[in-house]
């Protein structure tokens, strides 16, 4: 689990996950305690982070694929795109 819990910090996890969705921060040892009471809301805290990790992915891969085709462009046509970009915000 500290492995993950590493892992989960390298991303950002603190201000990406749990102060967009309000949600307190975990130990280490969170889902590695049984406790009878506390197994629905553990389950919900980990859907939900397994949610927010997949959908992470998804953004990197998009992103990814956005810098491949912006180097592959042109230097003209990039050059075009910011001129563009900047009389727009005018």
């Amino acid at each position: 689990m500290e492995d993950i819990y590493e892992k989960l910090n390298l991303i950002d996890y603190k201000d990406l996950f749990c102060r967009t969705l309000n949600l307190p921060l975990i130990n280490k040892l969170y889902f590695a305690i049984d406790e009878e009471k506390n197994r629905q809301e553990k389950f919900e805290y980990y859907y939900k982070l397994c949610n927010w990790i997949m959908n992470l992915s998804k953004v990197y891969t998009i992103f990814n694929s956005l810098i491949k085709k912006i180097k592959k462009m042109p230097l003209n046509r990039l050059l075009l795109i910011k001129t563009k970009t900047l009389w727009q915000k005018n």
